[in-house]
């Protein structure tokens, strides 16, 4: 990732999804193995390797990145983490948008673990989700 950062200009689109599908790739892998060190690797990797460049994530970014640490095994430091990134994609005018995104690709299960980190953050769309599922709306 290190090397696309110098090919590429942090602004293009080729570059976040060079580093989408390479964070898509980790966070899978922290899934299957619990693997605590990548975990706090792609923590790393996401102020550093992204950010720190000037890439400007966008709402799959963040839904991979609250994704990946809602599999932290301290429930404190999970949560705080996915505030962290809520917090991060609320500042970049994204929050609707990773959440939509959380809503169509997380199961229930973690997605009620985000919803009880922050409340505020869900209410309205998970009322959105209930009419997209009704026929007669």
């Amino acid at each position: 990732m290190r090397r696309l950062n110098k090919i590429f200009k942090p602004e293009e689109p080729e570059l976040l999804s060079y580093h989408n599908n390479y964070l898509r790739e980790l966070s899978l892998k922290i899934m299957r193995t619990r693997d605590r060190q990548l975990l706090k690797d792609v923590h790393r990797w996401f102020e550093v390797d992204l950010r720190g460049v000037g890439v400007i994530p966008d709402p799959t970014t963040y839904f991979l990145m609250i994704q990946a640490s809602l599999k932290e095994p301290v429930a404190k430091k999970a949560q705080r983490t996915v505030r962290r990134y809520l917090q991060f994609a609320k500042e970049a005018g994204l929050r609707d948008e990773v959440m939509k995104v959380m809503l169509e690709f997380m199961d229930e299960q973690d997605f009620g673990r985000v919803t009880s980190v922050s409340h505020t953050a869900v209410v309205d769309l998970s009322l959105s989700k209930i009419c997209l599922d009704c026929s007669y709306v």
